[in-house]
C-alpha cells in the first residue's frame, strides 16, 4: 500500500503527493534543477527529506529548501523563516517586535509580541554580555553583525516559549552555530565535554571533530 504524503501549499495540487513513489519522482526533479540550494543539487535522498519536511509543516517544498540546512545529518532552518511562521501562525497578534537598547558591549535586544488568546505581551530580552558568556559571539557574525545576531536569537527564543510548536521542534541555523562555536578548555576531554553539554541543552548530536558551519 502507498504510502499518503500531502502539502497544503497554496499551489494546490502542484505538490499534492499521492504516494511516497511520487514524491520521490519529484525529489528526483528537484535534484537536477540550478534552481534549488546547492546542498540540495544531485542529492535526491535530501530533496526527498525536503519534501517530507514540507509536507509536515505545510509548507512550499521550494520555500523549505531555500531555508533549510543540514548539520551532521541533522536539518535545521534559518531564523528569519521561524521568525516568518510565528508571525503568520496567530499565535501572536501582529508581528515580532524589538527593542535595541545600548551599543557596543552594552547591546540589548529585546523580542516582544502580544499573545493573541489572552493580549498579554511577552518578551525575551538577550545582551551581548549574554552572548559573550555563552561562547555565542565565537561566531565571526556577533562582531560584524551584532544587533542581527541578537535580533534572530531573542526572536527565537521568544517563538519556543510560546509558539514552538510552528517549527514542530526544528532547530535554527543560528542555534547551531552558536553550539558549535561554544567556549572551549584546553584539554580535548574538556573541550567534547562542553560540546556534549551544550549540544544536549539543544537536543542536538554534534561530532566534535565537525568543521565550522559556513556562512
Amino acid at each position: 500500500m502507498s504510502t499518503e504524503l500531502q502539502t497544503t501549499d497554496a499551489a494546490g495540487s502542484l505538490f499534492d503527493f499521492r504516494s511516497a513513489e511520487d514524491a520521490w519522482k519529484m525529489a528526483g526533479q528537484f535534484s537536477r534543477s540550478s534552481l534549488v540550494p546547492k546542498q540540495f543539487q544531485g542529492k535526491v535522498e535530501d530533496c526527498f527529506v525536503a519534501l517530507v519536511a514540507a509536507q509536515h509543516l505545510g509548507d512550499n517544498p521550494l520555500t523549505v529548501m531555500q531555508n533549510m540546512y543540514v548539520v551532521h545529518g541533522t536539518p535545521a532552518f534559518s531564523a528569519k523563516y521561524r521568525i516568518a511562521r510565528a508571525n503568520a501562525s496567530g499565535v501572536f497578534r501582529g508581528r515580532i517586535g524589538w527593542d535595541v537598547e545600548e551599543s557596543g558591549p552594552d547591546l540589548v535586544v529585546t523580542a516582544r509580541a502580544v499573545l493573541a488568546g489572552t493580549g498579554d505581551e511577552v518578551s525575551f530580552s538577550v545582551s551581548m554580555a549574554m552572548a559573550s558568556a555563552e561562547g555565542w559571539t565565537k561566531n565571526p557574525k556577533y562582531r560584524t553583525l551584532p544587533e542581527l545576531m541578537l535580533r534572530y536569537r531573542s526572536a527565537t527564543l521568544l517563538t519556543r516559549l510560546y509558539c514552538e510548536d510552528v517549527m514542530l521542534g526544528y532547530h535554527t541555523r543560528e542555534e547551531m552555530e552558536d553550539v558549535r562555536t561554544a567556549p572551549t578548555q584546553a584539554t580535548p576531554a574538556a573541550v567534547q565535554a562542553k560540546r556534549d553539554a551544550d549540544a544536549a541543552a539543544l537536543g542536538l548530536s554534534i561530532d566534535a571533530e565537525a568543521e565550522e558551519v559556513s556562512p
